[in-house]
Parts: C-alpha cells; structure tokens; sequence
C-alpha cells in the first residue's frame, strides 16, 4: 500500500516541534509549489495526480477540518505563511461545495416555501467560508509566494455574492470549459456538457482550461450525475496538473519530469507530516472578515406530512 503524502488534519491534539517543522519545510523539494486543495475529498484525484508527478499536497475538507470555522481556517493560513517563508510556494485550489447556489433551489422553493430558511442558512454559512477564503488569498498574496484558482460551476449564483467580488474583479484570468472536452461522462458512458468557471492568478490554467463543445448530444446533468461532477475526471485533472508542472518547472514535456523522478527512487520518498488544529473554543473572525448576519425570514407553516 502506498503511503499518502497529503498533508493531514486529523490529529487536533498533536503539537508540532517547531524546529523539526521548520528543518522538514527547508528539505522539502522547492521546484513545485505545495497544493493546497480546499474543500476536497479524501481521495481527490487532484492531489493523486500532482503527487504522482513528485509534487506535495494538502487535502483539506469535511473528513478533516471544518472550513468555516475562522479560527481553524486561521491555523491553517499561519503555518501556509510558514511554508511561504521557507522560499517555497503556495498553489491554492479552491472547490467549494455550490449546492445552495443551485439555480434549481428557487424552482424548489416556490412549490414548497417552508424550504426556504433552510435555504438561507445554507447560502449563508457559503458565505461564511467565501469570506474567510478571501481573507486567506489577502495575506497569501502579500508574500508574493501564492497563487489560486477558484472553481465553480458557470451557472452557480454564487459567483454573484458580494463576498466573491474581491476575489473575482483581483483575479486577472479567467477560465471557462466544458466538461465532456475533458472527457466527463456519466456512469453509463454518456457525455456531460457541465460548464465550469474559474477565476486564477495563473496564466498556465487559462491557457489550458478553454475548450468549448462545438456541439454534441449530451446526458443531462442531474441528481447524483450532477453529484458525481464535483469530482473530477482523469483527463481534467492530468490537464490541470501537466499545466502547474510546465509552468513552475519549465518542462515541455511532463514525461521527462516523471522520468527524472524514476532515478531518485534511491532516496526515501518525502513522509507526511500533520499540523495543529487546535481551538480555544471560540469561534472568531480575523480580522478585515465581515460576515453579515443570517437575514431574518418569515415563518412559514410546513406542509402537510
């Protein structure tokens, strides 16, 4: 069984040596920025990809740490501020969930109205963790070690909050693909046109992430097809990473990378290694982080069982 690089935050209670984190930082490979990837699954395909090619990376989603709880959220900036003091380079991709951002929602909540709060609170606490991603791209970026690409679907709303509008009017490229380009299908082998969006501060993804269907027959993407979508697909994700690869080592052809990475199989390969999520208890904004109370919602009687 291979052993995960991914970096872990399953361990709240353990504390690091500040020293040995320090010495492990320095000796980790420099060529390849850390990929953080934020709001993923424990088995994302992303982070397997960019391992596979010599790369380290950091899973962080609800198997490990709660994103919308700004303390921990800012545990997690502090030791990225670590890394990024050491020389080394932070690639942030953020995947957050877009559920509540459905356009189908308000479809749904028009026949059935008692629905609606639960709505709000879902699209709030959204909110939330777009403000502390915001907040976290800010004191990145002062380094001047870090990009970041943030994902959604092209037709969410939520790219329409105000909470997004730093991020998106900073970010200078923008990319949008359809899916079935990249080879997503449903499980019965059927194309998907699923459109999706993203707003980077790296050239490379746009030069990439840009192809449109010409036009096809295509599945319609719904219920757990529509699910499966948020993980992405072998040739999306092997596109995404021979694009950070080119880009940060220069390489015109990721095969002589993998093959460089073949001759160092005489060295013990880099071990995992867990940050703190420690928590007072409290639950606090850092600063500069304004998340506007949940509105107030008329009540509404259910209907009927």
């Amino acid at each position: 069984m291979s052993v995960d690089t991914a970096h872990s935050f399953t361990n709240p209670r353990w504390t690091p040596d500040e020293e040995k984190t320090e010495q492990k930082i320095q000796e980790t490979c420099r060529e390849l920025p850390l990929l953080v990837e934020w709001a993923c699954a424990p088995d994302s395909l992303l982070t397997e990809e960019y391992q596979r090619h010599g790369g380290e990376a950091m899973r962080l989603g609800l198997h490990n740490t709660d994103l919308s709880n700004p303390s921990k959220v800012r545990e997690i900036v502090e030791y990225l501020l670590k890394v990024t003091k050491s020389g080394r380079r932070v690639m942030l991709w953020i995947s957050l969930p877009c559920g509540s951002w459905c356009p189908w929602h308000y479809v749904t909540a028009a026949q059935f109205p008692w629905k609606v709060q639960g709505l709000i609170i879902s699209q709030q606490m959204s909110r939330q963790i777009v403000s502390l991603v915001v907040w976290m791209w800010r004191k990145l970026r002062e380094t001047g070690l870090a990009d970041i690409a943030f994902e959604w679907p092209q037709r969410c709303l939520g790219w329409k909050i105000l909470e997004l509008e730093p991020l998106s009017n900073e970010l200078r490229y923008e990319c949008i693909f359809d899916g079935c380009c990249y080879g997503l299908e449903t499980t019965k082998g059927q194309e998907l046109k699923k459109t999706w969006r993203v707003r980077t501060s790296c050239q490379a993804l746009a030069d990439v992430l840009n192809l449109r269907c010409k036009g096809s027959k295509h599945a319609i993407c719904r219920g757990k097809e529509a699910e499966q979508t948020g993980f992405y697909c072998e040739l999306l994700v092997k596109t995404i990473v021979d694009a950070l690869v080119q880009h940060f080592l220069g390489e015109t052809d990721v095969a002589d990378a993998e093959e460089e990475e073949e001759e160092k199989t005489s060295q013990p390969a880099a071990s995992s290694w867990e940050v703190p999520l420690q928590t007072s208890g409290r639950v606090w904004l850092p600063e500069n982080v304004d998340v506007p109370p949940v509105p107030c919602v008329p009540t509404v009687p259910r209907g009927p069982k």
